[in-house]
């Protein structure tokens, strides 16, 4: 990823900076609570996961009125609407208002001043081969406080996924070193879509990366 930002900012003459969302919180917040995970702790239960079960309120309704029974759903589908049936409305108002005051402390301070807009690099995840003969069991689990895949959608922010390089690995499967993407994230300041999306493509140019994947097995 180090390379990847070096090649970025050089090619189209920018300055890049590392930065720590939760230290910069804790000196500058706008509210009382400044340790960041605390004030968003409860960000995937009552956000997510009680949209996810309340998005499904007239189907739910509809399928017991036919059928005189509730619909069967996945385990892990079952254990998020569990979830989400205990999340007041109150509670999930209290988060959507945490998350204006994170966004607007966010934006004003990274992504927009009086002479730029700044692009964020992100890890996405880890990268690790996933088998498809193991069953994956509950792959979004309540990990409470931020995490990076909820930024853009926090802060209503254009981001895209990068294929920047390979790794090498030794498949159970095939028996045979195996290649897998690894993918850096950027996300561009809200209503952005199009300037990140340009000045993407123009930076991976100019710096001689590709811009297209590959179909099959290997991405690049």
């Amino acid at each position: 990823m180090e390379d990847f930002i070096k090649d970025m900012s050089q090619s189209t003459n920018c300055t890049y900076r590392k930065i720590s969302i939760r230290d910069d919180w804790q000196e500058t917040a706008p509210v009382e609570e400044k340790d960041l995970r605390k004030y968003l702790y409860c960000t995937t239960r009552h956000s997510w996961f009680y949209a996810a079960y309340h998005a499904f309120d007239e189907f739910r309704e509809k399928y017991i009125e036919a059928h005189g029974r509730a619909p069967f759903v996945t385990e892990v589908v079952r254990w998020y609407w569990t979830i989400g049936s205990d999340v007041t409305l109150e509670q999930h108002m209290e988060m959507m208002h945490r998350f204006s005051v994170f966004k607007a402390w966010f934006v004003d301070r990274y992504m927009v001043s009086r002479t730029r807009k700044n692009v964020i690099a992100l890890h996405i995840d880890t990268v690790k081969a996933r088998y498809r003969d193991e069953y994956p069991g509950n792959n979004n689990p309540e990990v409470p406080g931020l995490r990076a895949t909820y930024l853009s959608v926090i802060l209503e922010a254009p981001e895209l996924a990068i294929p920047i390089s390979q790794i090498s690995y030794q498949s159970r499967i095939t028996k045979r070193e195996e290649k897998l993407p690894m993918v850096v994230s950027l996300m561009g300041a809200p209503n952005t879509d199009m300037e990140l999306l340009r000045w993407t493509l123009d930076a991976l140019r100019k710096c001689g990366r590709k811009t297209r994947v590959q179909t099959g097995k290997v991405a690049l």
